[in-house]
């Protein structure tokens, strides 16, 4: 049996302009340094679609070990999102 990378079961979370973009999960590496990764809605949270990617696009992700933990960091992110938007009108 293949041994899982590291990688897979993970959530994460990836970044554009300081901008959260997506959310997700890494499903598989599907061959050495590509993954195929599972999107999910920001409204109501569904998988939406799959994506293949290389390792080099996955650096600045942010990865969590659970899902749990993947939404307690979008919560944070939110709060200090709408702080920003109270201070700077």
């Amino acid at each position: 049996m293949a041994e899982k990378h590291a990688l897979v079961g993970r959530w994460f979370h990836t970044w554009e302009k300081d901008e959260l973009a997506w959310q997700g999960t890494v499903e598989a590496e599907i061959l050495p340094g590509w993954y195929l990764v599972q999107l999910f809605e920001w409204f109501h949270g569904e998988p939406s679609v799959q994506r293949v990617v290389r390792i080099e696009e996955m650096t600045g992700w942010h990865l969590y070990p659970s899902r749990e933990d993947m939404l307690a960091a979008y919560e944070v992110y939110d709060r200090r999102r709408a702080t920003r938007r109270e201070v700077n009108g």
